[in-house]
């Protein structure tokens, strides 16, 4: 019973204005939603994305138009770059 509000309700107005920030972007019932059916891990990741890129899933999601460019030896080049760079680069690039 004590550790609850020293825990707790020293946070409270950041995730007060955590949530008031959620609502100028998201509409009640998204928020209402997101409350019942994520965690908060879940949450970060929605908002924030992944910390580090999976190359291998990147480039398997990957649609080559045609698709015998995926062959390339341009296309290998890419790859290979991608994976030389930085977890930021990689985000800069993707985003």
């Amino acid at each position: 019973l004590y550790a609850r509000p020293r825990l707790l309700g020293a946070i409270e107005p950041q995730v007060r204005a955590f949530r008031a920030g959620l609502g100028v972007f998201f509409k009640e019932e998204i928020l209402s939603n997101l409350r019942t059916c994520c965690s908060v891990a879940e949450i970060q990741l929605l908002l924030c994305g992944a910390a580090a890129i999976d190359v291998d899933d990147w480039k398997g999601s990957t649609v080559y138009d045609p698709p015998e460019y995926e062959r390339s030896s341009t296309v290998t080049w890419l790859w290979k770059a991608v994976r030389e760079m930085t977890p930021e680069e990689r985000a800069q690039l993707l985003f």
